[in-house]
């Protein structure tokens, strides 16, 4: 999304808008890794998280700033910012990504320890519940039910068509 964002900005030529926003959250980074980082005993005293601290911090502050950039394009060109979609997202590709690991660490590993099984079978199993939850719900993937189902019969010509070879 952030590099979405800074293309969009370099075509449209919103470029300062653009590094201003990225040296504000470069500032605030600076500060926000010191509160991070900081021991409880320092002059300021705060988190002392390590390197945990620095990595929830990029995570953040990535997060932020993409968000601040796509909101700004989002208004200046007038269209509706939704930043419920990340969220969802995240979890409609998350949650299947679990459920193939417990699957796939609860079942093939007790049969047997080889990781290359287990590594194709959480693979496909991730891409078949993916695959059937965009079936389900095609706006999280951005398309209409007609996209999924023109989809599906382009690939069943395919199929026929090299079978028939």
């Amino acid at each position: 999304m952030g590099q979405i964002g800074g293309t969009m900005a370099y075509a449209t030529e919103r470029v300062a808008v653009y590094v201003k926003l990225g040296m504000v959250f470069m500032a605030a980074s600076i500060v926000v890794t010191y509160f991070a980082l900081a021991s409880k005993d320092a002059s300021i005293p705060w988190l002392e998280l390590g390197s945990l601290g620095l990595a929830g911090k990029m995570v953040v502050m990535q997060i932020l700033g993409v968000n601040a950039l796509a909101w700004y394009l989002a208004r200046s060109m007038k269209i509706r910012f939704d930043w419920l979609f990340q969220p969802v997202a995240a979890l409609a590709c998350l949650a299947p990504g679990l459920l193939a690991y417990g699957v796939v660490h609860g079942v093939i590993f007790d049969v047997c320890s080889q990781l290359w099984l287990a590594f194709v079978v959480a693979g496909l199993l991730y891409a078949v519940i993916l695959v059937a939850l965009i079936f389900w719900k095609p706006s999280l993937a951005g398309l209409g039910r007609a996209e999924i189902l023109a989809a599906m019969d382009r690939g069943r010509r395919l199929v026929r068509r090299e079978s028939l070879r």
